[in-house]
């Protein structure tokens, strides 16, 4: 398992991409925005988790208001040999 803190500069997104092993935990710490998972396209704010299962394309897009900041737990732990992005 890895741990990391992860911060999304306000207007910014994440490159989508999905992991080929690893699963992972995004907990919203602050700030808002949007997940993109898959199809759907899910709200987040401080205090949301949400689960993405490996192989399942996804990124994050954060609020224009403030950095949206979350913590990011993968496992098995992360790697970029594991990383496919779009």
């Amino acid at each position: 398992m890895s741990l990391a803190q992860a911060v999304v500069a306000p207007g910014a997104r994440t490159l989508l991409h999905r992991h080929r092993q690893a699963e992972e935990i995004y907990h919203v710490i602050s700030g808002a925005g949007v997940m993109e998972y898959g199809a759907q396209h899910l709200t987040l704010k401080a205090g949301d988790t949400v689960h993405m299962a490996a192989g399942v394309a996804h990124a994050v897009h954060a609020s224009e208001d403030a950095p949206l900041v979350f913590l990011c737990c993968c496992s098995p732990p992360y790697h970029h040999d594991d990383t496919e992005i779009f």
